[in-house]
């Protein structure tokens, strides 16, 4: 029964690529100035008048791990959950659902926290610092 779930999920996701790669370029094919990153990192709020700053490569690059790591756990809490409703009052399918919700939802917290105090950090002591929109 796993591998029929396993194959479906497989499919969906191949799916999903050919999708993303055959119809993106057709709607992205008149962006003009999109690709000037120099306009696009001002318009984010950083300074590209001297160069790239370390500090800001080094928020960019936490940033990105912390946000990927939230999706995994979020993904994490949706598998949990599907497990639970699959476990057919199978007390141990659904202890082990439990048991990875709890730990999902732990590690979701756990990298929100770690997010506002990078956060946090960063714009204490990065003085050209993304802007957060309000």
């Amino acid at each position: 029964m796993f591998t029929f779930f396993k194959n479906k999920i497989l499919f969906l996701l191949f799916v999903f690529l050919i999708s993303f790669f055959t119809f993106g370029p057709v709607s992205a094919k008149n962006l003009g100035n999109a690709f000037d990153l120099n306009n696009s990192a001002n318009k984010m709020g950083f300074n590209t008048s001297g160069g790239a700053q370390i500090e800001d490569v080094v928020g960019v690059v936490i940033s990105s791990i912390l946000g990927f790591l939230g999706v995994i756990f979020g993904i994490l809490i949706i598998y949990g959950g599907f497990l639970w409703m699959m476990a057919g009052g199978n007390d141990q399918e659904v202890d082990k659902a439990k048991k990875i919700i709890k730990n999902a939802a732990i590690g979701l917290v756990v990298v929100l926290l770690s997010y506002g105090l990078s956060w946090l950090v960063l714009s204490i002591f990065v003085s050209a610092g993304p802007n957060v929109p309000n």
